[in-house]
């Protein structure tokens, strides 16, 4: 049954014998399910088996939606980052090789900024749709796990 407030997540109708329900999210070709016991788990993918095709973590990683999530049953501790997507990004970016550092530059951002400004006209139509399609993905990254970078991404678009 969807859930009132997001149609893309589905409780059980039916709970397990405990009473407790499952509940899955759906995201175009992403599905995160949330199992009351082991026994409910494995009777959901056994059944969605017989559908698709499945990776069913059992370590404690899970990706979903760009989002890697890590858990520690026995310590009741839940980590959620996007350290995967943030690699992509900067190897989509060329920027992959780059060492990171721990404190803002001591020259300011916005003269890289006006270089740039300063050759928008000389950029192809390829290039505006690389550059905006970079931005997106680093503002996505700032909202979603990293609200420290969220200045530097507003500066750049």
């Amino acid at each position: 049954i969807p859930l009132r407030g997001d149609p893309c997540v589905f409780i059980s109708e039916n709970p397990n014998p405990r009473g407790k329900h499952s509940y899955v999210a759906i995201h175009v070709d992403d599905m995160l399910h949330a199992g009351a016991d082991e026994p409910s788990v494995e009777a959901f993918e056994l059944a969605m088996r017989e559908f698709s095709e499945l990776s069913s973590p059992r370590d404690g990683n899970i990706s979903y939606l760009g989002l890697n999530i890590q858990y520690d049953r026995a310590r009741r501790q839940i980590r959620v980052d996007q350290s995967g997507y943030a690699r992509a990004l900067l190897k989509k970016s060329g920027l992959d090789d780059t060492t990171p550092i721990r404190k803002p530059p001591s020259t300011p951002c916005h003269v890289a900024l006006v270089a740039y400004e300063g050759n928008v006209q000389s950029l192809s139509a390829q290039e505006h749709k690389d550059y905006r399609s970079l931005v997106m993905g680093f503002m996505c990254l700032a909202r979603m796990t990293r609200p420290d970078i969220l200045f530097i991404g507003n500066a750049l678009s």
